[in-house]
């Protein structure tokens, strides 16, 4: 953090300093940057971060917590805009005191119209064992907040149907250091 706000002051002046929530010294330093370089700050809100780190059980809420949270809440009072991904989001924040004029949704998406079915690749199936199986699949990111076990307990409940595997597509989300939900003790 203290590297990049440095060399940052060196840097041509920005037109604005901008902070993300996925790093927390990243969104501190955006903060630090556009104070120093008289810039506007914008918080780019894709979680609510710490409340996720309690919630998913990777920390209990303590004093670190507390302080976090109060960091949380000084940067949203001092950004110009925040660029939130959720309506529900900007209404957390609203809720907690945060003008809502400067909170704006920006929601994550794809363009459908891009995607089309296309046949089964024999070389791919072969590869994965999956000739002549019916696949469920999950395509995305691997994370604690995003509730993978469930998808399995959900493949348990589905063993007497015609989906015989379940392939999921992704990466791990670099972080906290846990324990990987798929495996056991048995496994």
């Amino acid at each position: 953090m203290l590297m990049g706000f440095a060399m940052a002051l060196f840097e041509r002046r920005p037109d604005v300093g901008g902070g993300n929530v996925a790093a927390v010294f990243l969104r501190d330093r955006g903060w630090a940057v556009s104070v120093a370089r008289r810039r506007p700050f914008v918080f780019e809100l894709r979680d609510l971060w710490p409340a996720s780190i309690v919630a998913v059980g990777a920390m209990r809420k303590s004093v670190v917590i507390r302080v976090l949270e109060r960091v949380e809440m000084f940067l949203y009072r001092r950004a110009t805009a925040i660029v939130a991904v959720t309506e529900s989001f900007r209404r957390e924040l609203i809720a907690r005191g945060v003008d809502g004029k400067k909170i704006h949704v920006v929601v994550n998406g794809v363009d459908a119209t891009q995607y089309q079915p296309r046949p089964r690749s024999p070389a791919l199936e072969a590869a994965l064992g999956l000739r002549n199986k019916f696949v469920a699949g999950y395509l995305g990111t691997h994370g604690l907040a995003h509730a993978l076990d469930r998808l399995v307990e959900a493949a348990a409940l589905l063993s007497d149907r015609k989906i015989s595997w379940f392939l999921f597509v992704g990466g791990v989300r670099s972080g906290l250091a846990w324990k990987p939900w798929w495996r056991s003790e048995n496994s």
